[in-house]
């Protein structure tokens, strides 16, 4: 026969998750109808490393812990004022039905007040933030008087008798020393500033002139610091995608000398061990790179950071932005220390239900060492600006009603949102004292195809020579995102501007340089302007070195696209399932480190497949190829960047004009067997 206790704990067990299962069941329905063969993806993907799936497992965990806690007080509760219940004729049942139900509509409230986006939002059709805070504020109530004060009551009750015990002594002097010796140890040992400068890249994501150009007077703040800057503004990403270029920006190298082609190469084929973060760290820089997005990009320790901050690397991260939506978990997040508890979560910007931009600034100043007795190497990069354009402590006007405005307009009001997070980052250096002797690098590793007339280099009518219209290899601007269309300025034409406060300030003057530039340029800029000696085997230039005047059109830098998956040509129009299906293909998980990356067996197909381009300050030359299939089909195009004129080669007066010669032996050089499909055609024969 069951004892009146165990009915008790099976009573409130049955009531709590009964209520639980019913707020969970539509969103867990509406999860598991779509996209077709995600979950049997998923499975397939954690159990292909150990630490994967332990890294599932600690996250789910820490979800049922949380769903747990507030089952375990309202037991600890009944108990306490279970006589108190007898007295007045509650029953059990109602007791448990009530702080129960209490208990999940203030935390559905609640998670609909923070969490504006999340699925849950569905179960409070309140009208009106106020009174939902209402009707929140009254069920938080019940439960606190319900079961958090008897709770408290009787384990206030209980810790009675444990202060008597010498265990209990010890274990708060344990306590006490751990968290007020140390901050009383760094505050005596601070030293003097450092004199060397501090570095700091404020690097952001989905940023092309372009759109600045495009929306005249709504982003004043960029405009003002690149108006103050030494202003590059004929500046190319060499791949648009965020891992290559930021591989680029460290190692001063293009993608095909570094070896990091795609986002998620292997780190077996990336040569990362000569980064800027290596050199400073070995001349006393510490050295911290900060990004709120890293699904795609793989930066870390291994490129010489001391602390990186941001979300955690790993496969893990993919799957859980898919399924990361729980109320508890939600409102877990708003805690001190949440990152510890939700590594592959907290200051996320791609599961955009629970990013806020300034938290991840917070963390990012926090990861500054207290005293400024050495300098910093500090590298940032802002997703803010990154598809999608939804965050959480965005305006609450709706997920539908912002993703029915037009792309354009999305993206514009993501930068103008990112303007305030940069300003508060930049209030937040200066407050520290870390503006008043540094070098400031803006810079953005791609921009982002939105459809604009004026996005090709090459001009859409005319000039084709007999391409038509309707081939691949006709310029066009109905692709958007980036990294996939080497013809867009949108997605590769990238921000460079330099600002120094201190020592280097008469280094950087304000002023615009018009000459083409690259972003491996930045590692030799910056090393020169502090005098340390650098790897001659670097493919950038320092650009500030004026002695030795470059002829216009004579030097070259060069692009290349990523992968370009057939169903993620349009960023408006992502199918899910046929996204599943192809990543499926071309990626695994690295057992030991748990981390996506792509197959080695397909990575010489992939390469295969790249379109590439070379620039000089008004030409471009364009080797393109169709659907991944050379050398059956490939073409190269000739561009004259001032004014969009172009030709397949039978154009022969504009291309007596351009460097042709330069162009085609640069590219032979750089890339030899890889273009062997182009050799026998123009413009190499």
């Amino acid at each position: 026969m069951k004892t009146l206790g165990s009915l008790n704990l099976l009573t409130s067990s049955a009531i709590y998750f009964a209520i639980a299962l019913l707020i969970h069941a539509p969103v867990l329905a509406d999860y598991l109808i779509a996209p077709a063969g995600r979950e049997a993806l998923i499975v397939n993907t954690a159990l292909a490393s150990a630490t994967l799936t332990l890294q599932l497992l600690s996250y789910f965990l820490v979800v049922a812990v949380l769903n747990l806690l507030p089952l375990l007080l309202i037991q600890i509760s009944f108990r306490a004022i279970k006589p108190m219940l007898d007295s007045v004729g509650i029953s059990a049942i109602s007791y448990f039905s009530i702080t129960s139900l209490s208990f999940w509509v203030a935390v559905l409230v609640f998670n609909g007040i923070y969490f504006p986006r999340s699925a849950f939002t569905i179960l409070i059709p309140f009208v009106g933030e106020d009174n939902a805070i209402i009707v929140g504020t009254i069920a938080l109530a019940c439960y606190v008087i319900l079961a958090i004060i008897p709770a408290a009551a009787s384990t206030i009750k209980y810790s009675g008798t444990l202060y008597k015990k010498p265990s209990f002594h010890f274990t708060i002097g344990v306590v006490l020393f751990t968290f007020i010796a140390k901050p009383i140890y760094s505050w005596e040992t601070s030293l003097p500033s450092s004199t060397r400068p501090n570095i700091i890249i404020i690097g952001i994501d989905s940023l092309s002139p372009l759109h600045i150009e495009h929306n005249p007077g709504k982003l004043e703040f960029f405009e003002a610091i690149l108006q103050n800057s030494t202003l590059f503004t004929n500046n190319i990403t060499p791949l648009a995608r965020t891992f290559p270029a930021w591989t680029s920006i460290l190692t001063a190298k293009y993608p095909v000398n570094h070896g990091a082609r795609f986002n998620l190469t292997p780190f077996d084929l990336v040569k990362n061990k000569q980064t800027l973060a290596h050199i400073l760290k070995a001349n006393g820089y510490t050295t911290i790179y900060a990004q709120d997005e890293r699904k795609f990009n793989n930066i870390d320790e291994d490129f010489g950071f001391d602390t990186t901050v941001g979300p955690k690397l790993g496969a893990a991260e993919f799957i859980l932005t898919k399924v990361s939506d729980h109320p508890l978990a939600n409102l877990a997040l708003l805690l001190p220390g949440s990152k510890y508890l939700f590594p592959f979560i907290a200051l996320n910007r791609a599961d955009h239900i629970h990013y806020d931009p300034e938290s991840f600034v917070e963390a990012t100043l926090k990861a500054l060492p207290d005293s400024n007795n050495k300098p910093v190497f500090l590298a940032t990069h802002f997703c803010l600006a990154h598809y999608p354009y939804t965050w959480r402590t965005q305006s609450r006007g709706g997920t539908e009603k912002i993703k029915n405005l037009p792309l354009g307009q999305q993206h514009a009001d993501s930068l103008a949102s990112l303007q305030k997070q940069i300003d508060t980052f930049l209030q937040g250096l200066k407050k520290r004292g870390r503006l008043e002797n540094t070098l400031l690098i803006f810079l953005s590793d791609h921009g982002e195809s939105l459809g604009y007339d004026d996005a090709l280099w090459a001009a859409k009518k005319g000039n084709s020579d007999g391409i038509d219209p309707a081939s691949p290899f006709y310029p066009r601007n109905n692709i958007s995102g980036h990294g996939n269309n080497i013809l867009d300025r949108t997605q590769y034409h990238s921000i460079l501007a330099f600002k120094a406060f201190g020592a280097l300030k008469s280094s950087f003057p304000t002023v615009k340089y018009n000459s083409v530039t690259s972003l491996v340029d930045i590692t030799p800029t910056i090393l020169s302007a502090l005098d340390i000696t650098y790897p001659d085997n670097m493919d950038g230039i320092n650009l500030m070195n004026r002695t030795e005047k470059i002829e216009r059109n004579k030097r070259t830098v060069i692009t290349e696209t990523g992968i370009s998956f057939t169903s993620m040509l349009s960023i408006t129009d992502l199918d899910e399932s046929s996204i599943l299906e192809e990543a499926y293909k071309y990626y695994t998980i690295d057992p030991e480190s748990a981390r996506l990356v792509v197959k080695h067996k397909y990575f010489e197909h992939l390469v295969s497949t790249k379109d590439i381009a070379i620039h000089t300050d008004d030409w471009m030359l364009a080797l393109l190829r169709k659907n991944g299939s050379p050398p059956s089909s490939h073409a190269a195009i000739l561009i004259h960047k001032p004014t969009g004129k172009w030709t397949n080669g039978a154009n022969k007066s504009l291309i007596e004009k351009a460097p042709l010669a330069l162009l085609a032996n640069q590219l032979k050089y750089t890339y030899a067997d890889e273009i062997s499909d182009f050799q026998e055609s123009w413009p190499f024969n």
